[in-house]
């Protein structure tokens, strides 16, 4: 992942695309797909929005 983010066309791809590159703990990135997990469960209930398998 270092490698890649060390690549200025690759970091500059992913920001045209919307994406923030970044680095860090595995235990970081768990925590926020807990955390926006909440948020987006929280969003779907409230919008009353259903989905089909």
């Amino acid at each position: 992942m270092l490698a890649a983010l060390a690549d200025p066309a690759l970091v500059r791809q992913m920001a045209d695309l919307g994406i923030t590159p970044a680095s860090g703990a595995p235990s970081a990135l768990a925590a926020a797909v807990r955390q926006d997990m909440v948020l987006y469960r929280r969003i779907a209930t409230e919008a009353r929005l259903t989905f089909k398998e």
